[in-house]
């Protein structure tokens, strides 16, 4: 797995693994490598590897700071390192009450800041499932009512993508992963990108079924409970 900054030692494993993604049940030549770690305030270290550089030569390494769960949970940054045969690019993620600053640089592109306000209370829904599986799982309530949510910056339009979503429980379930047998809270987010989602008790997405696409957690280790 390729990081943008090494594991610290002030760092405490709370989960890591490998997705593989299939659409249509055809295997895809890319993948997913994540870790979690958490930082001595609780706050939570989040490391992507998006790898499909077999397929089409692009991967993505993502960082995400996320605050403390007693404290809400929320996202404070993200940077994104976009890697393609035309070069990198960057972009960054300073999440506020009502607001996120939004920086850009990158193939030969001068560095742009944006500041997109946002409703207080917003969530943070990004397509990277590692990231998505901590958002359905600290979402504030599950009883459907939708909250506005922030997908990211979509370069091809120019804008930031701002959409309701709402997150409803449907389920319990156990799911297999490997050589585990893990029980799972099942839950649909719909919005902009409807789908369901398949967590363990630490917050992490086991599975994800969005229209085709599926995204199956098949490498996992996890910090014991009694080490929380």
């Amino acid at each position: 797995m390729r990081v943008l900054h090494p594991v610290t030692l002030r760092e405490k494993l709370v989960a890591s693994g490998i997705y593989r993604y299939l659409r249509g049940g055809e295997l895809l030549k890319g993948e997913e490598h994540f870790s979690i770690h958490e930082l001595p305030d609780g706050s939570w270290f989040v490391r992507i590897d998006y790898d499909w550089r077999v397929l089409d030569g692009t991967s993505q390494l993502i960082e995400a700071l996320i605050d403390p769960l007693a404290s809400g949970g929320r996202f404070q940054r993200i940077v994104a390192q976009l890697h393609s045969p035309a070069g990198v690019a960057k972009e960054t993620m300073d999440f506020h009450a009502d607001h996120v600053l939004i920086g850009i640089s990158g193939l030969e592109a001068e560095r742009r800041d944006l500041e997109i306000p946002l409703t207080p209370n917003f969530q943070v829904v990004m397509l990277k499932t590692a990231l998505l599986g901590i958002t359905a799982s600290r979402w504030p309530g599950e009883s459907g009512t939708p909250i506005s949510a922030f997908g990211g910056y979509r370069s091809n339009d120019d804008k930031a993508l701002v959409f309701d979503a709402a997150l409803t429980a449907l389920r319990q379930e156990t799911v297999v992963v490997g050589d585990q047998s893990i029980d799972a809270r099942v839950v649909e987010l719909t919005g902009e990108f409807t789908q369901t989602l398949w967590l363990d008790s630490a917050g992490i997405a086991l599975k994800r079924v969005m229209g085709e696409l599926v995204a199956e957690l098949y490498s996992y280790s996890r910090r014991a409970e009694s080490g929380t």
